[in-house]
């Protein structure tokens, strides 16, 4: 009776070893975050489309990125080639362009980097602008841009070089904030 006992517990103490063993080997593996030094995203996504709307479903504004990676550690979302645009009545719309950007904690704050163009549509009265500068940080709720670096104002009259840049979109104010030089030309 033992000997027909036998084979089946020794297959089922065997199965029982194999699932502690393979169960501790798992255990001990600990999560992949870095490869070869460098964090890995846990999410990514392609030709990506966010867009914030008001209280009446109409857009505020768009951010599209040719790539997003986001990071867990410290909710982080890296963005290549970012594009955002800020929608304004009467069509008077803003648009903003990187090579990078970053956001952290949600697209409250974006922070632009490598050549970034803010370019003003022109709108009924309003010429076109364009600025340049190297970095930008955007608070989208508030639509409010600023900067510390230099930049270069472009519009159909002239240029202006400054040093710090502080834009409110809504409204369409601008400060510059230190060593503002430029060429103006009047109309004829």
């Amino acid at each position: 009776m033992w000997r027909r006992l036998l084979i089946p517990l020794a297959v089922a103490g065997l199965a029982w070893l194999s699932y502690q063993w393979l169960w501790h080997e798992e255990a001990s593996i600990p999560p992949e975050r870095l490869v070869s030094g460098e964090e890995t995203p846990d999410a990514y996504m392609e030709q990506a489309v966010m867009r914030a709307m008001d209280e009446q479903g109409r857009p505020c504004y768009e951010l599209m990125v040719a790539r997003a990676e986001h990071f867990a550690a410290g909710d982080r979302s890296e963005l290549q080639r970012p594009f955002i645009t800020f929608y304004r009545p009467q069509q008077r719309r803003w648009t903003l362009r990187a090579a990078h950007g970053q956001t952290q904690g949600g697209d409250d704050h974006v922070y632009l980097d490598q050549g970034v163009v803010i370019h003003r549509l022109a709108a009924s009265g309003r010429a076109p602008l364009e600025i340049h500068s190297r970095d930008l940080r955007i608070d989208t709720a508030r639509e409010y841009a600023e900067t510390g670096g230099p930049v270069e104002l472009r519009h159909p009259r002239g240029q202006v070089e400054a040093i710090g840049l502080r834009a409110w979109f809504e409204t369409g104010r601008l400060e510059l904030l230190a060593r503002v030089r430029g060429v103006y030309a009047a109309t004829p």
